[in-house]
């Protein structure tokens, strides 16, 4: 997953540099993003908005 990266960061198996853009495994990119040191990438951005399901209005209940 591709992600841009917010802050510095290093693990045991890695390290970004801040305001790097880098494909990182699955695992380590969502915790990235959740702990606020990394955002998705634009082109990931427009993957997850492509597969966010649309509303559907509701209908319209019948009056008996």
């Amino acid at each position: 997953m591709q992600i841009k990266l917010l802050t510095s960061v290093a693990g045991t198996d890695y390290a970004y540099a801040s305001d790097s853009v880098v494909d990182a495994p699955e695992e380590i990119a969502r915790d990235l993003i959740r702990g606020g040191h990394a955002i998705p990438s634009e082109s990931e951005l427009k993957t997850l908005i492509e597969d966010i399901e649309t509303a559907v209005k509701k209908q319209k209940r019948e009056k008996r």
